[in-house]
């Protein structure tokens, strides 16, 4: 541990750094039965226009540039926001509008608005009020009402700004839970340089990394821990300069009454580099993870109301359902600079929740002009939306 300390900032930093994150998400099966629909226009035709609607492969990119302040606790970040933008084909955005467009008009002409409704899977259930279905009920906005249309506009800012705030907060906890699981820290998921007892550990080579002589050293689970790989020890000072893991097994394999998750893939490489200061700086880190999930069970939504007369089950719409999907996402992040900080500059920084990402239907090479970034690869740089390639 006196190591560590001695060869990495362990305390406050301040971090100038980029984060690139792709999303790739794929359905891999949509099967249903209908056992049960009380409601015509809930039939075996709309609800396949619904499974056309959801798109079976999609891609997302989101990008960042910014300043992070804090030490090894995720939940104590702060993060100053400076420029941000997100790549993705917003037409299968809008295919998802127009679905709502006809579910809601299905609802408004089939559903009570004091309704409220019961969802089952098997044994287990949950209530929706009517209430929380409000975007279904909500008439349209007068144009000519001016009290309605400031209220509107109202809730449009406050939705703005509570977008801003996600944002920020999501590229906060993300960063967060990247700093904190690096290698040096104790408790990390790359627990190898704390726990040594709980691998077998082989000397591979010793050669140079750039100008540094280095030890390589593979590593290999021997019992519990889920991942091994390869360390490359500087061999003069013996710190951690790079590190290259894959998981050994699933980190997570979770199959009840139909439901499956399963953690299939984590991979990737972290890198140090030693700086004026003579401590070790993260400088770049890669990580792959994908899962895979899927839905074997009965599905029953029930319309109840009890301001009527007889019975309070008005419809029912019930389902047998097989689905399946696999997301793989990435997270690449580039620290160009960082600086100690103490505990008294921490907490005298305060956030902005001023930006928010610019979207961009087409890769454009000139947005990050200026500023040092990672380099993009082939697949964002051709990247074009389906309906900007159609025009």
């Amino acid at each position: 541990m006196k190591k560590t300390q001695k060869n990495y900032i362990t305390e406050f930093s301040k971090k100038r750094l980029f984060l690139r994150e792709t999303y790739q998400n794929n359905i891999i099966k949509t099967n249903y039965e209908i056992k049960k629909s009380t409601i015509d226009a809930f039939n075996k035709s709309f609800l396949d226009s619904v499974i056309q609607t959801i798109p079976k492969n999609n891609i997302y990119y989101t990008e960042m540039l910014g300043d992070l302040y804090g030490a090894d606790d995720a939940d104590e970040q702060k993060l100053d926001l400076i420029k941000a933008s997100e790549l993705y084909d917003k037409s299968k955005e809008l295919d998802v509008e127009i679905l709502e467009e006809k579910f809601n008009k299905i609802a408004k002409e089939n559903i009570k608005t004091d309704s409220y409704f019961k969802v089952k899977s098997g044994l287990f259930g949950t209530k929706v009020d009517a209430e929380d279905m409000s975007d279904i009920f909500k008439e349209e906005i007068d144009s000519t009402d001016a009290a309605a249309l400031n209220e509107h506009l109202e809730q449009e800012k406050k939705k703005k700004e509570e977008r801003r705030e996600f944002f920020l907060e999501y590229k906060r906890k993300t960063l967060g839970n990247l700093f904190e699981n690096l290698p040096i820290f104790d408790d990390t998921d790359y627990n190898v340089i704390f726990k040594p007892g709980r691998y077998e550990l082989t000397l591979e080579n010793h050669t140079y990394l750039g100008d540094q002589a280095v030890y390589v050293i593979r590593f290999v689970p021997d019992g519990s821990p889920e991942y091994g790989g390869m360390l490359y020890i500087n061999s003069d000072d013996f710190a951690l300069i790079r590190m290259d893991f894959e998981n050994t097994e699933s980190l997570r394999d979770f199959k009840l009454l139909g439901v499956s998750v399963n953690e299939y893939l984590a991979k990737g490489s972290i890198l140090f580099d030693k700086g004026t200061d003579q401590k070790y700086h993260l400088r770049y880190y890669n990580i792959i993870k994908g899962i895979r999930g899927g839905f074997k069970r009965p599905l029953t939504i029930i319309e109840k109301n009890k301001h009527v007369k007889g019975r309070r089950k008005q419809n029912e719409l019930a389902l047998k359902v097989d689905a399946a999907f696999g997301n793989i996402n990435q997270y690449e992040l580039i620290v160009f600079d960082e600086t100690p900080i103490n505990s008294g500059q921490f907490k005298a920084f305060e956030e902005k929740t001023g930006i928010l990402p610019t979207y961009m239907p087409d890769y454009d090479p000139n947005f990050w002009k200026g500023h040092d970034i990672i380099e993009p690869n082939q697949a964002i740089k051709e990247f074009t939306s389906v309906t900007q390639s159609e025009n």
